[in-house]
């Protein structure tokens, strides 16, 4: 009993250092004066990736609620002066010529829909896994293929590239595949719903425009997995 409750101790504190480690790279990556959009992206699909190991790993809701009251209160600690993390993330994240208004709505609606999936998949965290990371990898790939090598444009709300539209379907096959076989199990059936929901995943995110991809990708990536699989 002991040994459990020493190694689910240590379980959850190398747990907790994974956001510190990720944002202290952040702050590396900003350090070397890359160019705004390649930290912002970074942050974005760190960020959400985090919240999916944590709310993934963690077994009970309780564990899960103490994991964010640790993280969300040393956010805070750490934002007061002279640290100011908070708002040093908060610039590192926003694009060029957009309000930090746009960027917290963007994180609170973000950070709500997490929720959300987390209620209703709790039962079976590799779909809410798998969902979070369509947003994570697949629109954070789009950008850094997109963003340089995108020649092909193409405009329905927002402009966007071919290339970077196959770099949002690849990024969501990727997060899909990895949560279904770390969390569930691994087949030729699961590979092709996977394929499937990142597909439209992918036609979601090339006509979306602002933040209501962060909205749609998950949801849509989430039910396509819980009606073909469960």
């Amino acid at each position: 009993m002991i040994v459990l409750e020493v190694t689910n101790m240590v379980r959850f504190l190398l747990i907790l250092l994974l956001p510190i480690i990720l944002l202290s790279f952040a702050f590396y990556l900003k350090s070397k004066n890359l160019e705004n959009w390649i930290v912002r992206k970074y942050i974005h699909t760190t960020g959400l990736f985090v919240i999916g190991v944590v709310c993934s790993v963690l077994e009970s809701l309780g564990e899960i609620l103490l994991a964010i009251i640790i993280i969300a209160s040393s956010l805070i600690i750490l934002s007061l002066p002279p640290m100011q993390i908070l708002q040093k993330i908060t610039n590192m994240g926003t694009r060029d010529g957009e309000s930090q208004l746009l960027l917290l709505m963007n994180g609170f609606v973000t950070s709500g829909v997490a929720v959300i999936l987390l209620i209703v998949f709790f039962d079976h965290k590799w779909i809410f896994f798998g969902s979070l990371l369509s947003v994570a990898f697949g629109d954070g790939l789009g950008e850094f293929i997109g963003k340089p090598f995108g020649r092909h444009k193409y405009i329905i709300f927002s402009q966007k590239s071919v290339e970077g539209s196959l770099g949002v379907l690849i990024g969501c096959i990727f997060g899909g595949l990895l949560a279904t076989i770390t969390l569930y199990q691994f087949n030729f059936e699961i590979f092709m719903i996977v394929i499937f929901a990142s597909i439209v995943a992918t036609i979601i995110e090339g006509l979306s425009a602002l933040f209501i991809d962060n909205i749609l990708m998950p949801f849509s990536y989430g039910f396509i997995l819980w009606y073909y699989l469960v």
